[in-house]
């Protein structure tokens, strides 16, 4: 059984290349629109990324939720990267969904221009004893969020270089919505979405929505599930704010 398991795991990784890309890193360029900074702006001050600041997530009907935390660093590839520690049990966002694993770990960085995601550890039950992750990295770099954040932004988030070729897109569209969700009622909620973009099909659908709201991050985001189809949302339940600062 272990041996079939195995089978599918490796042909999903073979199948997500084509969205982490493959082991040649290229540039791209990261938006196509004119920078605004002013008081409506989200900036990078505004996404909290301290170490110990921590997050509790739950689906609308309450049968799901995971926490997540940032605790500490790691070093990837010459890179000093922070680590983002999730304990779901089962995928949370599109990413995850693809391999049909939970993301254990993510690593990103954060600097006033952007939010990027180096790699990630997947959490893969049945390798047992010899070793309960899979770590993969992105080529190249995953960049989640182009700091500052205003309306009509728009930025590459990824792209691929083997064929198929594929090109991921966040764009926020909207900066003043009012967002409903355990942890409170929010206002000027910046509201991002996603999707890919292939050859020959330049309209794709929405692959995923994200709500901020400054000095907590995410407070809303769904995705569609690639397999099903059917869209997963996950809510804030309560954010704690590191008290290391």
């Amino acid at each position: 059984m272990r041996i079939w398991h195995f089978y599918i795991f490796v042909c999903l990784s073979i199948i997500s290349s084509s969205i982490i890309g493959c082991e040649v890193e290229e540039p791209f360029e990261v938006e196509n629109s004119v920078p605004i900074v002013d008081s409506k702006s989200f900036t990078a001050l505004d996404f909290p990324s301290a170490d110990g600041d921590s997050w509790e997530y739950v689906t609308p009907d309450g049968e799901v939720s995971y926490n997540a935390t940032i605790s500490g660093t790691k070093n990837i590839a010459g890179n000093t990267v922070k680590i983002f520690e999730i304990d779901a049990s089962m995928p949370i966002n599109y990413n995850s969904a693809i391999y049909r694993f939970p993301i254990r770990y993510i690593y990103f960085t954060k600097d006033l221009q952007s939010y990027i995601e180096y790699g990630f550890d997947l959490w893969v039950d049945f390798l047992g004893e010899s070793g309960d992750t899979y770590f993969q990295r992105y080529q190249p770099k995953y960049i989640v969020w182009s700091f500052p954040l205003y309306e009509g932004k728009e930025w590459v988030v990824s792209k691929s270089y083997i064929e198929p070729y594929f090109t991921y897109i966040r764009k926020v569209i909207s900066t003043n919505e009012n967002i409903s969700v355990p942890a409170g009622n929010f206002s000027n909620v910046f509201h991002i979405q996603e999707w890919v973009s292939a050859e020959n099909q330049p309209n794709s659908d929405v692959l995923a929505n994200y709500w901020l709201v400054r000095n907590k991050g995410i407070i809303k985001y769904d995705y569609v599930d690639p397999y099903s189809g059917n869209v997963v949302t996950f809510e804030l339940r309560k954010f704690s704010e590191s008290k290391k600062k």
